[in-house]
């Protein structure tokens, strides 16, 4: 191969490797003469401009865009369950993009509210009877609870290497909650949305509106105008078990909405890295495209919101690959979310000011000078922590008359007091216990 090819490659991307360079490796392509027109593939995203366009022809490119988190610990390969359409080049703006707030990106009309300071789940949403409740199979699970999910699609505006805008349309899924239009989604599904529309299975298609999207929790709530809605029942995830039914129901690829997919429930409260909340483990299918999709327990109620799947591991140089872990976020974990949200447009949670690590029985063997628990590393100006009087090397154990372990208990200790209020920290400091009174101030 001549360098003067290799040299073009690298030109456009500085981290082109030229010695795992292959003529006919499908990951690199010919470029164009002119330099708008490269095309350029690579593990987790896709560029391509349709060759038909020199003749004047926009044809649409599908790609399968990934977002894609990596672990820190074990290089594990996260996907968020989102796909996209890149539209063609010709149709793009040329204007400088920039990422609108979540919030403001979509509206409907303007005497249309949005929040609802009174919406309580108890009174809109279909919660599980105290009755003796009557498992469904399959098929009635798919019959009774597909009329509530929906397919979502989102316009996103990009920028590719060389500065050049494309117009590209997501999708996505969710799921009806409330006869007033509220639709439960993913935050990751909407973000940077500047256009959304909701596709019911009977075959309306509605403008949506963002009420509210909380990317901690990766939880978001669309509004739609439509009357005649089917909507979901929400059942209780702290009741589920381990091998009991999992159905799921999305729109996979962004163009099979209504699939359904079987399997169990894996495992519970599995910990993702980079991820809040603990979540559900399933191995009914779910793909690009499912995210904020229902996932249904065998009463037929919604028990999880499809959310990511795990697809690779790489450890040094080696990669393993994985079928069946997929992920949805308890709806108990999401329900205080949704209704925040639904509220206030937003998720209100107090602030420590702290910046901390969690210390395991295993490290402190390891160095005499520390203890399990959660090691203070820093402390924020202004804080409450540092009003509180808390210092740098202090490790919490316990916290609103909770004992605490590690950061995720001391986050959820945090997330359950209330806003305004002050609660006990007990810390190790020196081998002696201190107990601070502790502001919680909103974030």
């Amino acid at each position: 191969m001549k360098n003067d090819e290799r040299d073009r490659y690298q030109e456009h991307d500085p981290d082109f490797d030229r010695d795992r360079y292959e003529p006919n490796d499908r990951r690199f392509h010919e470029p164009y003469r002119a330099e708008d027109e490269w095309q350029y593939e690579r593990e987790t995203y896709e560029w391509e401009v349709d060759p038909d366009r020199r003749r004047g022809v926009g044809a649409v490119a599908v790609v399968a865009a990934i977002a894609v988190l990596v672990s820190a610990l074990g290089g594990a390969v996260w996907l968020a369950l989102n796909s996209y359409v890149v539209l063609p080049k010709a149709t793009a703006s040329r204007e400088l993009i920039t990422a609108a707030p979540v919030l403001n990106s979509v509206e409907l009309a303007a005497d249309v509210d949005l929040q609802d300071k009174h919406f309580s789940l108890e009174e809109a949403a279909l919660l599980p009877s105290t009755s003796e409740k009557e498992a469904l199979s399959i098929r009635e699970i798919a019959r009774t609870v597909k009329p509530a999910v929906v397919a979502i699609t989102t316009d996103i505006s990009v920028r590719d290497y060389l500065g050049d805008v494309y117009q590209m349309q997501a999708a996505g899924s969710g799921f009806i909650l409330s006869e007033e239009g509220y639709v439960v989604t993913n935050a990751h599904v909407i973000d940077r949305a500047s256009g959304i529309k909701v596709y019911l299975e009977d075959g309306r298609t509605f403008d949506a509106a963002i009420v509210g999207a909380d990317e901690q929790t990766d939880v978001a709530v669309l509004k739609i105008e439509a009357d005649d809605l089917t909507i979901v029942s929400l059942g209780d995830s702290d009741q589920l078990e381990v091998g009991e039914l999992a159905v799921a129901i999305g729109n996979p690829t962004g163009r099979l909405s209504g699939t359904v997919t079987a399997g169990i429930i894996s495992a519970l409260n599995r910990q993702v890295d980079d991820f809040s909340l603990p979540l559900i483990q399933t191995d009914a299918t779910i793909n690009q495209g499912n995210s904020g999709g229902a996932l249904i327990n065998s009463y037929g109620e919604v028990i999880g919101i499809n959310t990511l799947k795990i697809m690779t591991t790489r450890s040094g140089l080696s990669t393993n690959t994985f079928e069946g872990l997929n992920f949805a976020i308890p709806i108990n974990e999401a329900k205080p979310i949704i209704e925040a949200l639904i509220q206030d447009g937003r998720v209100r949670r107090a602030t420590i000011g702290i910046d901390i690590i969690t210390i395991t029985e295993e490290m402190a063997e390891m160095n005499p000078d520390l203890v399990p628990g959660v090691l203070v590393r820093g402390v924020q100006t202004g804080s409450a922590a540092e009003d509180a009087g808390l210092s740098i090397g202090d490790t919490i154990i316990r916290f609103d008359g909770k004992d605490i372990e590690t950061s995720d208990e001391l986050r959820i200790a945090r997330d359950e007091a209330a806003l305004g209020s002050s609660v006990d920290v007990t810390v190790l400091r020196n081998g002696r216990e201190f107990t601070f009174r502790l502001e919680m101030r909103e974030e």
